[in-house]
């Protein structure tokens, strides 16, 4: 059981350091920094926004030619997929029948040898004459640059894994029956993956090696591999968040951590690091702010664990369920709680209120916010309206002498149940 209020921890003291040097932040030994927020443009959109807004830092070709990459919003609308430009909600490009839930789940970052030309984007699904596709299209313009037929309508979207020595970037479909369709960059297929059980997607990205959660138990399996006994179980695939070789994800109303490498036989070892059990499942994937992990619940609070050994740094009430990941920007977290046409700011350093962003009573969240540079965007409907607004804000960081309530304090007996683990442990 923790202490009613956490001890300053090394998580504390690397964030306030991170905060003393932050850009932006106004100057004075009592000054809480906030996070101010002012409407920059508002968009009416044709239909109904739906699931969440992902942010594409620099698209290339969308800026002017010289210009620097303009980031993007890609904004998924009535079963089309609309890029709408950070400095102002205009229309990049728009695709029809590209639902979001085809959308590749954990995209590539830009090339290398060029900034401005990220790599493709991949989608999976099922095109309006019913006949299944993977397609492979520019994030700057939209435009398809290579597609492929499907025997069958895939049960999850594509994952990319980038090239590796002597190999290019490929992606990976899973299929039903367990199986999983690889293809390259030119779409070509190049593989037949069988995994002998069911998938439940996503597939995630573990340790340069692709981690799908099969059969009954959702257990965890290297691709192409049966899994070891020490093999996780019971893990949610839409939760599973990962760097450095540790991967978190919910499990049994709670949330656990597991340090992962690769065996030389072909499969991939999980050392349960640390588990915590909460008031509420855990519904979306965490978000790793080093080194901290943000873990949002259905019991109303987000919590910010030591990713090294999951000691608890704070807590913070949002007041209603959590159902979305938490979106950072620089030293503070953005929320958007379930049902509330609010999205709450945090600071990571105590979890502190820093700010706040009323959207109106009558107004409903439709598509989670993201950030790309210094510019949030969300997109909201008004019942019984049949179409949506997407409203972007200028962010900035201002400082005042008393901001927001701090992250509540934790009374007795009503702190998570810590049961960490060593890491030469196996998972149960």
């Amino acid at each position: 059981m923790f202490a009613p209020v956490p001890r300053p921890s090394l998580a504390t003291l690397v964030l306030a350091i991170a905060l003393a040097v932050s850009p932006g932040r106004a100057a004075g030994p009592s000054g809480v920094p906030t996070v101010e927020a002012t409407e920059a443009w508002t968009i009416e959109l044709d239909g109904m926004a739906s699931g969440a807004l992902r942010a594409l830092p620099a698209a290339g070709g969308a800026a002017a030619p010289g210009a620097a990459p303009e980031a993007l919003f890609l904004v998924p609308v009535s079963g089309a997929l609309e890029a709408r430009r950070g400095a102002d909600g205009s229309l990049a490009w728009r695709r029809e029948g590209r639902a979001v839930s085809g959308l590749e789940s954990a995209p590539l970052p830009a090339a290398p040898v060029a900034l401005n030309d990220p790599f493709p984007l991949a989608w999976a699904g099922v095109e309006g004459d019913g006949s299944a596709r993977f397609e492979l299209f520019s994030p700057s313009s939209g435009a398809a640059l290579a597609a492929a037929p499907l025997e069958e309508p895939p049960v999850g979207p594509p994952l990319a894994m980038p090239a590796r020595a002597g190999d290019g970037a490929h992606w990976y479909v899973p299929l039903p029956r367990g199986r999983i369709a690889v293809f390259d960059a030119a779409a070509a297929r190049t593989g037949t993956i069988e995994m002998q059980q069911e998938i439940a997607p996503p597939l995630v990205r573990i340790e340069g090696e692709v981690i799908a959660a099969i059969g009954p138990e959702r257990r965890a399996a290297r691709i192409g591999a049966l899994p070891r006994r020490n093999a996780p179980r019971g893990i949610e695939p839409s939760t599973v968040a990962v760097t450095d070789g540790v991967a978190v994800a919910a499990r049994e109303r709670g949330v656990a951590a597991w340090r992962v490498r690769p065996l030389r036989q072909g499969t991939m070892r999980f050392a349960l690091d640390w588990e915590q059990r909460l008031g509420g499942p855990v519904s979306a994937a965490p978000l790793f702010a080093p080194p901290l992990v943000l873990v949002p619940s259905w019991d109303t609070f987000l919590y910010a664990f030591e990713s090294r050994n999951g000691h608890l740094v704070w807590r913070a009430r949002a007041g209603h369920r959590l159902e979305t990941t938490p979106v950072r920007w620089r030293v503070f977290a953005a929320l958007q709680p379930s049902t509330a046409p609010t999205i709450l700011f945090f600071d990571l350093v105590e979890g502190r209120s820093a700010g706040r962003i009323d959207l109106g009573e009558e107004q409903r969240v439709v598509a989670a916010p993201a950030i790309a540079g210094d510019v949030l965007a969300v997109a909201t409907s008004r019942s019984p309206s049949k179409t949506s607004v997407l409203r972007g804000y200028a962010l900035k960081v201002a400082s005042k002498g008393a901001a927001g309530g701090a992250a509540q304090p934790l009374p007795e007996g009503d702190a998570p149940r810590s049961t960490p683990s060593s890491r030469s442990s196996s998972s149960r």
